[in-house]
C-alpha cells in the first residue's frame, strides 16, 4: 500500500494510530473473555495483564498516554477502549469475588500499575527480563493473603 492510499483511509497520523489501537483494544477485550473461560480468575488476570503490558510496550509513549487516559474519570469515548476497560474491570472483579485478589484496590489502579511497568521498560528497553519480574511483584502485591502485612497510607 502506498502512502497516498494510506492517507485516503487515514487522513492524519493520529487517525491511523487510533485505528491500530482500536484493533488492539478489541483483541484485549476478546482475550479477557477467552482467558476467563479457560483459567482460574487469578490466572486469567495475570495472563491478561501480561498481554496489556505487551500492548503498551508496542509503541514508545503509549504507556504514558494510556496512563493519562486511565486517570481521567470520564469513560472513554471510543467503544474499543471502553470494551477493553470493561473487560479488565470484570477480570479484577471476578478475581476479587474468588477471594484471590485484594478488594481494597480497584481495576483502574491495577491498570495504572501495569502501565507503570510498561513505562519503566521504555526507560530501559534492554531490561526485558525486568518486565516479568516487575509484573510478578505487582501480582504478588494484589494477592489477598492475611499473612502479608498491608502498608498504611
Amino acid at each position: 500500500m502506498g502512502s497516498g492510499t494510506l492517507y485516503r483511509h487515514f487522513p492524519t497520523r493520529e487517525a491511523l494510530v487510533e485505528a491500530v489501537l482500536d484493533n488492539r483494544y478489541q483483541a484485549l477485550a476478546a482475550a479477557a473473555a477467552e482467558l476467563q473461560a479457560e483459567r482460574s480468575p487469578h490466572e486469567a488476570l495475570v495472563a491478561w495483564l501480561k498481554l496489556f503490558v505487551d500492548h503498551l510496550m508496542t509503541y514508545r509513549g503509549l504507556a504514558a498516554s494510556v496512563t493519562t487516559a486511565l486517570h481521567n474519570d470520564t469513560p472513554p469515548s471510543d467503544s474499543a477502549c471502553h470494551a477493553m476497560r470493561a473487560a479488565a474491570y470484570e477480570l479484577v472483579a471476578t478475581a476479587q469475588r474468588d477471594g484471590t485478589v485484594r478488594d481494597d484496590i480497584d481495576a483502574s489502579m491495577i491498570l495504572r500499575l501495569a502501565a507503570g511497568v510498561a513505562w519503566d521498560h521504555e526507560q530501559s528497553p534492554a531490561d526485558r527480563a525486568g518486565v516479568g519480574q516487575m509484573l510478578a511483584v505487582l501480582m504478588d502485591g494484589l494477592l489477598r493473603d492475611s499473612r502479608v502485612p498491608r502498608a498504611v497510607s
